[in-house]
């Protein structure tokens, strides 16, 4: 709705009018759309750990294993956020983080050496992948 906003307030003062057809035909498009698009980012999101591990192949029972499901939940990160997952010390995570990073499963995102933030970069783009397509779902609703 908010990619095509001169269609969305022309239905909604058509439905003040009286002409709810149009509106809620349009609600209802947008939803099976909006749903689709929302399925679709599950499945691709749903599948990332299984792909970070094969590209990882961390040791069982690693700080890298701990870390793997928990990108999804919070995919931009500091070491020491990393470290409270992973069950060690902040001065012992950053090897797991330096292999993680080397496997492409996660990039840094800061330069710094001290507030270092790292980024499960597949999962930020899959969020942007699901806002362009929300965003042809309004052109098409």
């Amino acid at each position: 709705m908010v990619a095509d906003v001169d269609t969305y307030f022309s239905l909604v003062n058509n439905y003040r009018s009286g002409d709810a057809d149009p509106f809620v035909l349009y609600l209802a498009r947008s939803a099976v759309r909006a749903s689709d698009a929302a399925r679709e980012s599950v499945a691709a999101l749903d599948a990332l750990p299984a792909m970070w591990l094969e590209l990882a192949r961390p040791r069982r029972g690693s700080a890298d294993e701990k870390i793997i499901p928990w990108l999804l939940e919070r995919p931009v990160f500091e070491a020491h956020s990393a470290a409270h997952i992973a069950g060690v010390a902040e001065s012992s995570v950053y090897a797991a983080l330096q292999r993680l990073s080397n496997a492409g499963v996660i990039t840094p995102v800061t330069q710094s050496k001290r507030s270092r933030a790292w980024a499960a970069t597949e999962v930020l783009d899959e969020v942007d992948r699901l806002n362009n397509r929300l965003a042809d779902v309004g052109k098409a609703g």
